[in-house]
């Protein structure tokens, strides 16, 4: 049984994060999670992701690296808030613990856009109080 067949997701991959990056900018709000690697060439995974929060704060981004123990890696991904730090190559084990992740929060995340449907949210300093129209 594949991943998709659980849950309604496309999988797109670039080989370029210059190119994820255009496609993140121009379609920011159909994206759930993306999945990049730390050592690319063409442009730093630690770059990609620090891009990418400028674009998408909310943007689920998993960071893949080859060595996972260096100090200098980990604390980025930490402070450019990356959702978690795996090990390539990935096995089917933290695929599917990932995977488990990813599905669960999209699924909080539809079932709070549904129960705020009608709603006006008003935020003032930390104290947020919402209105419902119904």
């Amino acid at each position: 049984m594949g991943l998709k067949s659980n849950c309604c997701f496309s999988v797109i991959m670039y080989s370029s994060p210059v190119n994820a990056l255009i496609i993140l900018e121009n379609n920011a709000q159909d994206i759930v999670v993306v999945l990049a690697t730390v050592d690319v060439k063409q442009l730093s995974g630690l770059k990609f992701l620090e891009a990418a929060r400028m674009k998408h704060q909310d943007l689920q981004v998993i960071m893949m690296s080859a060595e996972t123990t260096r100090l200098y890696t980990m604390m980025r991904c930490v402070k450019l808030a990356a959702r978690f730090l795996v090990k390539k190559p990935l096995n089917e084990d933290i695929v599917h613990d990932l995977w488990q992740h990813i599905a669960l929060k999209v699924l909080m995340m539809e079932k709070i856009r549904e129960l705020l449907q009608g709603c006006t949210i008003y935020v003032n300093g930390s104290v947020c109080v919402l209105l419902s129209a119904k």
